[in-house]
């Protein structure tokens, strides 16, 4: 069981380490410019990041629908590539001296054994998408379908994974732990805008100043949602005893949830313990609906604009010269769902000396093939007899929660250029997000008036400090937009790459 599951966790962290970013937004234009966009992202997008901005009057035509926009990240502390790289890619042997080294600059000190080290993903889809703005007020309709998930690994599992059972590492007990959820769902999202307040003769130095206000409430719709937590301690003393003290949680609902009562309620009955693996198949639930809730996004955005000559010169050009301040909360809400939700459990300890050899059963029913008898004593009276003997217990719902966000940002644009910053807390730790503090820088400078070269830089939250770039087409009535962020030293947080790209976007 260790064994299975520390792979699986090197698997999906190498997988993620080689998609994507830790990063607040998934649209292109933020994504290019450091992860900010608060004050600047407008029209059908406003409705995720600050709906207030659907009443930016930066373009003229002010009827935009979208199709094909996709937004990708995945990485963290985790997704370590330099390390990866510098001790698992030349063949060397993995001695107790190397490991130690190696895993001292991948999750850090051994007095933390049972602290997890995440790796994350998040992935976006927005299939359709449609806002109008006239002078005084605006109106979208969004479809968003969005997979978020994450896994951590403690140094402890880790120390297992690479080093095997030895009494040279687990002489003490060292906490062995584990962690992983998954939460899929799709998001119908209305926004709404409108003016709040316009003067021409504004509060500060009688400058121009427009406050803008929106909320964007949206429909959630679930599909799946899944956790599973092991916290566990391993002890090993000479060539033969082995302490593992585990407990584990997972939470599921629906088909699996099925699946694995029926698995339960036949080992109660059987003469000899079933195989878990004929009980489970892919459920056919996962796309359907299975849960619905309410979410919300909404914003303020001031505006405030600067005599047209305030900065000079052909750089600049010759477009409107303003600054922004903008505030908003994103992702409001959460999903529970209900049908047949459940918490399989199980707690234990297990003990083993070693296995000893019943040679008459070796030769009667294993034909003398050790490989085949030491399968059985480990994965059948091991792992089936006590990892599997879990029990069921009822829940009312598996909750899954929306990334939820505060942000601030600020923006200063002068003709072609653009610099702005923005400022984020999660306030929950859901998917990709962190309640720690993030800031984003990001800069836009529009060469010949259509094409739009973006740079920036985000640092903050789970991740290393990330570097961004983007660039794309920007006419009359046709946008496209890529964006792409990545790490330049994992070492330090890890590996985070992001991609995004918005395809088709028509403007009338």
């Amino acid at each position: 069981m260790k064994k299975y599951s520390f792979l699986m966790a090197v698997v999906f962290s190498m997988l993620l380490s080689s998609a994507q970013a830790q990063h607040r937004f998934e649209n292109p234009v933020s994504m290019g410019m450091g992860a900010t966009g608060t004050t600047f992202i407008g029209d059908y997008n406003a409705n995720f990041i600050n709906p207030a901005n659907l009443m930016l009057p930066d373009r003229k035509n002010g009827t935009v629908f979208s199709f094909f926009q996709l937004g990708a990240g995945a990485g963290g502390p985790l997704a370590d590539i330099n390390t990866y790289n510098k001790y698992l890619t030349d063949g060397r042997l993995l001695d107790s001296a190397t490991q130690k080294s190696m895993l001292d600059a991948w999750v850090g000190s051994e007095n933390s054994s049972g602290k997890l080290h995440y790796a994350r993903l998040n992935v976006s889809f927005v299939p359709a998408a449609l806002s109008v703005r006239t002078s005084k007020q605006a109106f979208s309709a969004a479809i968003r379908v969005r997979t978020m998930g994450n896994i951590g690994v403690s140094r402890g599992s880790l120390e297992a994974g690479f080093g095997g059972l030895s009494s040279e590492l687990f002489s003490e007990a060292k906490e062995a732990n584990f962690s992983f959820t998954n939460f899929t769902f799709s998001e119908l999202s209305f926004g709404y805008a409108r003016t709040i307040y316009k003067t021409e003769r504004g509060p500060i130095l009688e400058l121009p100043f427009t406050l803008y206000a929106g909320i964007a409430p949206k429909i959630l719709l679930g599909m799946s949602a899944t956790e599973f937590n092991v916290n566990s301690d391993l002890r090993v003393r000479g060539d033969s005893l082995i302490v593992h003290n585990f407990d584990y949680e997972f939470n599921t609902f629906g088909e699996v949830s099925g699946q694995l009562t029926d698995y339960l309620n036949d080992r109660a009955i059987m003469d000899e313990l079933p195989e878990l693996s004929d009980y489970l198949s892919a459920p056919k639930d996962v796309a359907g609906i299975n849960a619905s809730g309410f979410g919300l996004d909404m914003g303020l955005t001031a505006e405030m604009d600067f005599p047209r000559n305030t900065f000079q010169g052909s750089f600049f050009g010759s477009g409107r010269q303003f600054l922004r301040v903008s505030v908003s909360l994103t992702d409001i809400g959460k999903l529970n769902f209900k049908e047949d939700a459940a918490s399989f459990r199980n707690s234990g300890t297990l003990e083993w000396r070693g296995a000893d050899i019943d040679q008459d059963r070796l030769n009667q029913e294993f034909d003398s093939n050790l490989g085949d008898y030491f399968s059985f004593v480990l994965e059948d009276s091991i792992g089936t007899d006590l990892y599997l003997n879990f029990s069921k217990e009822e829940r009312s719902a598996i909750s899954g929660s929306l990334p939820s966000m505060f942000n601030v940002g600020f923006q200063l644009t002068a003709g072609k250029m653009t610099a702005a910053m923005d400022i984020a807390q999660g306030l929950n730790n859901s998917g990709i997000n962190s309640e720690s503090w993030s800031i984003g820088m990001g800069f836009e400078y529009r060469a010949f008036n259509f094409w739009p070269i973006r740079a920036g830089f985000n640092t903050g939250g789970d991740n290393s400090a990330s570097w961004t770039t983007g660039t794309g087409l920007m006419t009359k009535n046709f946008d496209f937009n890529v964006g792409l962020m990545f790490v330049g030293n994992s070492q330090s947080s890890g590996t985070w790459v992001a991609l995004g790209v918005s395809a088709f976007t028509f403007r009338f």
